[in-house]
Parts: C-alpha cells; sequence; structure tokens
C-alpha cells in the first residue's frame, strides 16, 4: 500500500530526527494510518531488529497483521504463552508481558536497534524502563491531541519529530480533515442534562477518571430519553454508543430497541460478536452498544455517528472513540494519496455515502473533573477546549466543528488587534503573539512548547536580544518561544523586512500591509506618504 503524503513526511521526519536523538515522538491522529506508518519504518529500518511495543496483549493482533502484509515479514509474537525467537527481526510484544522482569531478560541488554512504542502516552514510565533495557533507539507513536499531553511525555523523549492534528483551529498546519483523509465532523448537543458532580473517581494507567460503576448508575435514569432523542434526531445514521460496563451496553440496547431503534449490544465474550458487527456494516442493524470493545483495533468505516454515554477525562480515550466514525468509505479516495489531491478528496467524501460524521453530546454538569467533549478534539488546551464548548453547547442542530475553530480563531485574532490598538500610540513593545499577529505568524500566535528543552526557561541572551528588537520579554515564557521569536526576527532582518515599531505605525494609520513581503524601505515610504497627507489635510 502506498503511503500517504503526511506518512512519509512522518517517516522522512522520523529518520533525520533518530540521527540526533534516541528517543522521540510522533502524534498522529486515530484513523490516521499510524500502524502502517510503524510497518513501513520497520521496512526501512531491516536488516536491524526491530521492536513493535503494542499496550496491551489484545493489540498485537493488528501489528503482526499489518507488518506482515506491508514489509512481508512474519513478526514473532511476545505475549503470554507466545515466546519469540531470538532469531527474529521483528518481533511484537505486550508491554504487559514485558513488564514482568523475567520475560524482559529473556532478550540481552540492547537487542533490538529499534523500538516503537504505540499508544505511548499510556504505561509512559513501564514502558521507559522495557525500551532502556531492549532498545538503542525508541520512537514513541501517540495519537493525543493535547500539546500539554505532549509535553508531559517530554520526560520520556527528547523531541516530538512529526505532528499531525485533527483539524488545527490556528490554521498552523493543515489537520487530517482538512487534508481531506477523514469526513468532516458535525456536532449536536442534546438537551438532557447529566450531572456528574457525585460520581466517583479511580486511577488507571497514571489517569484520574470517572469510575465506572458510578457512572453507570448515574446515567442509567437517562437512557430512556436519550435513546427517544437519538430516534428523532438521527433517525438514518449509523450509530456506535460507548457505555461504561456491558450491562449498561446490554440495558441501552434494550431501551433503544423499544424506542424503535434495530440496536444490538457486542461485547469480548459474545459468541455473536462477529455476526453482529457484520450486520451493523451490511446495513441490517443501526446502531451498536459496547464498553469499550470497539474503541480500538476495529474498523467500521460504514459508522457515521458516535454517542457517548460513558464520560471520560482521557483525551486520548475519547479521541479513540470518536476515531470510529472517522473512516472514509473504502474506495472513495484511495487513488489520491498526494499533499495537492485534498480538494479532490473532499469533494469525493461529500458526495459519497458518508458525507460527514456526527457527534452526539449532552449537557454534562461537572465540577472539578471535566469530561472530554468533541471540543477536545481540536484544542490545544483545557481553556480553550472549554471555550469551543460553549459555543457548541448554545447550538440545538448540527454544526461543523471546522467552523467553531474558525471562529474561534477569529476571535483571538480581533483580541489581538485591539490589545495592538489600545497601546498603538504608545512607544511600548509587543507581545509575542501580537508580534505573530504583526508577521501572520500563525505558530508564535499560537505557540505552545512541546520537547523538554523547549519548555525550559528563555536564557538572559535570548532575552537581551529580544528586548532591543521590541519584544515584551515579560511574556516570553520558555526557551522554544524565544528561539522562535528569533528565528522570525533574523529572517526579517536578512531580508531587510519592516520593523516592528514601522508595522505598529501602519496598523495604527489603518494603511494595508502584507507583513510577509513589506520591507523596511517600502514601509518607509508608506509611512511618508501618509505623513504627508496629514500635512496637506491640517
Amino acid at each position: 500500500m502506498p503511503l500517504r503524503f503526511y506518512q512519509q513526511d512522518a517517516k522522512v521526519s522520523i529518520r533525520f530526527s533518530l540521527e540526533e536523538f534516541n528517543r522521540i515522538l510522533a502524534s498522529l491522529p486515530t484513523g490516521s494510518g499510524k500502524t502502517v506508518l510503524a510497518a513501513s519504518l520497520i521496512e526501512a529500518f531491516l536488516p536491524a531488529r526491530c521492536l513493535y511495543l503494542a499496550d496491551q496483549d489484545e493489540l498485537c493482533a493488528q501489528p503482526l497483521d499489518v507488518i506482515a502484509r506491508e514489509v512481508h515479514v512474519i513478526p514473532a509474537l511476545e505475549k503470554g504463552s507466545s515466546r519469540a525467537s531470538l532469531n527474529a527481526r521483528v518481533v511484537v510484544a505486550s508491554s504487559q508481558t514485558l513488564a514482568r522482569k523475567k520475560r524482559l531478560h529473556r532478550f540481552p541488554p540492547k537487542f533490538f536497534k529499534y523500538g516503537i512504542v504505540d499508544e505511548c502516552h499510556r504505561g509512559a514510565e513501564r514502558d521507559r524502563e522495557i525500551t532502556e533495557y531492549l532498545c538503542e533507539k525508541v520512537i514513541g507513536i501517540t495519537a493525543t491531541p493535547f500539546k500539554a499531553n505532549l509535553q508531559d511525555l517530554s520526560k520520556y523523549y527528547e523531541e516530538t519529530a512529526y505532528a499531525l492534528p485533527m483539524l488545527d483551529p490556528s490554521k498552523t498546519t493543515k489537520g487530517l480533515i482538512e487534508l481531506g483523509f477523514a469526513p468532516p465532523i458535525e456536532v449536536m448537543t442534546l438537551p438532557v442534562e447529566i450531572d456528574l458532580e457525585k460520581v466517583a473517581q479511580r486511577k488507571a494507567f497514571g489517569e484520574t477518571d470517572y469510575d465506572l460503576e458510578s457512572i453507570s448508575t448515574t446515567i442509567a435514569p437517562y437512557y430512556q430519553r436519550v435513546a427517544e432523542l437519538i430516534k428523532e434526531h438521527a433517525p438514518t445514521r449509523k450509530i456506535i454508543v460507548f457505555l461504561p460496563l456491558k450491562k449498561s451496553a446490554e440495558a441501552f440496547a434494550a431501551i433503544a430497541r423499544q424506542a424503535g431503534i434495530t440496536a444490538v449490544y457486542v461485547s469480548g465474550d459474545d459468541p455473536e460478536r462477529e455476526e453482529k458487527i457484520y450486520s451493523f456494516r451490511e446495513g441490517r442493524i443501526s446502531m451498536i452498544c459496547n464498553s469499550e470493545l470497539l474503541s480500538t483495533g476495529v474498523d467500521i468505516p460504514v459508522a457515521d455517528c458516535i454517542v457517548n454515554l460513558s464520560p471520560c477525562r482521557s483525551p486520548v480515550k475519547y479521541q479513540q472513540r470518536v476515531g470510529r466514525i472517522l473512516r472514509v468509505l473504502p474506495g472513495v479516495i484511495d487513488d489520491i494519496p498526494g499533499l495537492d489531491q485534498a480538494e479532490e478528496r473532499k469533494a469525493r467524501i461529500a458526495a459519497s455515502a458518508k458525507p460527514n460524521a456526527l457527534i452526539i453530546d449532552f449537557l454534562w454538569q461537572h465540577a472539578k473533573l471535566g469530561v472530554m467533549r468533541a471540543s477536545n478534539l481540536i484544542a490545544r488546551t483545557e481553556e480553550e477546549a472549554l471555550g469551543m464548548a460553549e459555543k457548541i453547547k448554545a447550538q440545538r442542530t448540527p454544526l461543523q466543528l471546522e467552523e467553531i475553530a474558525k471562529m474561534f480563531q477569529a476571535e483571538k485574532e480581533a483580541q489581538l488587534v485591539k490589545q495592538l490598538e489600545k497601546h498603538a500610540h504608545k512607544a511600548s513593545s509587543v507581545s509575542p503573539a501580537e508580534f505573530g499577529y504583526l508577521i501572520g505568524s500563525k505558530l508564535l500566535q499560537n505557540y505552545e512548547p512541546q520537547a523538554g528543552w523547549q519548555m525550559e526557561p528563555p536564557t538572559e541572551k535570548q532575552l537581551h536580544k529580544l528586548k532591543q528588537w521590541g519584544i515584551n520579554t515579560k511574556e516570553v515564557t520558555s526557551k522554544g518561544q524565544a528561539s522562535k521569536l528569533m528565528d522570525a526576527m533574523i529572517h526579517r532582518f536578512k531580508f531587510r523586512m519592516a520593523s516592528i515599531g514601522k508595522m505598529e505605525t501602519l496598523k495604527k494609520a489603518g494603511i494595508p500591509f502584507n507583513p510577509a513581503t513589506l520591507t523596511d524601505a517600502h514601509a518607509e515610504k508608506l509611512i511618508a506618504e501618509y505623513m504627508i497627507k496629514l500635512g496637506k489635510a491640517a
């Protein structure tokens, strides 16, 4: 299978970063083909020994199949009762198995040249112990949407080699949806208020989240109303419903059938599981209810609606669930993987039997523990996610998530304009975000550090230079931000671009200009012409 262009970009970036760093990170959203990318990397690394580390025992099956298909090498399996041969060049293993010292030490130290850690945001400390013993070079792959979570991983990885979002509201880059590799997301909030304030908490994989039994008890009284509203607002959708427990899934499926929906539930020990999923794919069933069975490792492209009745705080868990409905139907875009074919992909998706994907949400009421919503798929911070969620809650009809993102970014830029106007009459410095707006840099408007070194405090030398150049250094919070600001400044000096002061003068005067092409000489000319006009008017 040919790589999509972003998979090829990620592959090149990863291999380049491995020349300088031993532990690197790559972030790609659910549905972007992370396992295919991993297989392509393994193919490039051979004949060096390679380890693919899956988070759980049950997540080993997919990489085994993909690597065998794409690389034409049969990987050995290290999981449970299966023991990989020490002669194998490629090993797929479960972290659960290798976390046991006896199994880990079956292999000599640094036995593998390369290690690929899937779902590396989970069990990061455990996986570091495994890979530090077994591997010379390590690539962590995650689907986490928040840069804050990538920052947390900087304790375990030296550099973020590649990051592709699902959707980027800042337009710093293009996400999977904007590139036409996933259907556009619509969001609908149904008028059901569900109070989570008294729900118990639990800790798993180092994260605090809602207790499943407590969630099940809290949400059960709302099942009837929810089923009726789904029947009313999504009568033709192919719906996957996530619930806290197996018994919750069974109970909701029964209530949905009473409401006139052809619904079933599936579980890991259900002997009819495959038959039910096949019937769902074929259109004989319109709703399939489950606990966590369908959140990973299951590909059902016909699904175009998700109802999350198992609220969670984990951004990755939520993204994995939503990822079940973000597959494009087979054959729609498979033959157009190039960068310059985005519009053609979007057109084909729009004309297909699955033109979009719908997230049905509710009016969650909570205190300290926040709940993941659709806005968390595109926000960079919790604060942004809450702001977008408020806009979505105000709607009672489906609203495209991309439009919410555009509105949110436009509001941020309008606020920056007001800030610039507020102190335009002063001979003052500008904030990093204001400078980013002045020069048209989305990156500087929305900068957040990811790698460990980027989060270190800015150096005195950096601050001194930036202050000289007109940047308010009180708002320069990290070495990475200072480095990006200096790069932008040096570039502008090199090509004799307009200074901050001249651009502020032009902004104040209302004179339009393109910051990317405005030279210092041209800025001086525009200002001189403006002053002459003022003199004549006087």
